[in-house]
């Protein structure tokens, strides 16, 4: 049973790598390949909205959806960390294919890289019993970043760590 998570305008945001590699199918493939433990996230499924001005997110199950950003900051940093880790793995093999200097291990870098680019904390969800830190990360608008989020991309891709979100004002 899919379960819609959220819709993200796509005025807010643009697209990096190509489409081919931002496509789900071929990212499950190449994470499913590199990581068949997993990567302890689960990516959500993008469907365009017809009128073309955003992106609606879904998920297969009908666990209960947190947003991480509506935890308590104690119970945020566990999930945080996780993810954090979770995107330095691939980020590690990322560069790994990048070394390779083929077109090959180019694109395959590109599409580890599109699965862990995400615009922020406002896209990381929990499925779950998010309070008790057993639920599962949920990511959307994965493959996108903020329009401005060129300098915080470089950020990530160095560190392997997702900067905390910024309070609300």
């Amino acid at each position: 049973m899919s379960q819609f998570v959220t819709s993200t305008p796509l005025s807010n945001m643009r697209p990096i790598g190509s489409p081919a590699e931002r496509t789900l199918p071929r990212l499950l493939a190449v994470l499913d390949r590199e990581f068949p433990e997993g990567i302890g996230l689960t990516l959500a499924e993008p469907v365009h909205r017809r009128d073309g001005a955003g992106v609606d997110w879904y998920v297969e199950g009908d666990e209960k959806m947190t947003p991480l950003r509506d935890l308590p900051p104690e119970t945020a940093a566990i999930y945080r960390a996780r993810l954090n880790a979770s995107v330095a793995t691939v980020l590690q093999a990322a560069a790994a294919y990048e070394g390779r200097n083929d077109p090959a291990g180019r694109s395959t870098a590109s599409t580890l890289r599109s699965a862990v680019t995400f615009p922020g904390d406002a896209h990381v969800w929990i499925a779950g019993d998010a309070a008790g830190g057993r639920g599962h990360i949920v990511l959307t608008a994965w493959g996108h970043e903020n329009h401005d989020s060129l300098s915080a991309r470089r950020d990530i891709t160095a560190t392997g760590t997702i900067p905390e979100a910024a309070p609300a004002a």
